[in-house]
């Protein structure tokens, strides 16, 4: 849980994608938050992950931002 919102950060390994797994996993997920008066459920997934945002949209959730992540490196920086 997140604030006043059920976020969710990740759900099965790749190898486990298609099983079902996921879907049950969202369900019991939201059921959890319903229970604990939430409202509301968020998900973050990488710009790239196209299976990943057709699979949450088809359980009802919409795209509401787009962002970019920077990263560097500081090994071997002096």
């Amino acid at each position: 849980m997140h604030g006043d919102r059920l976020e969710i950060v990740g759900l099965v390994a790749a190898d486990r994608r298609g099983s079902g797994e996921g879907g049950a996993l969202v369900t019991a997920a939201e059921e959890w938050a319903r229970d604990r008066g939430l409202t509301t459920a968020q998900v973050l997934s990488g710009s790239e992950r196209n299976a990943a945002h057709a699979f949450y949209r088809g359980r009802g959730f919409r795209g509401v931002k787009t962002e970019q992540v920077f990263v560097k490196s500081l090994a071997g920086e002096r």
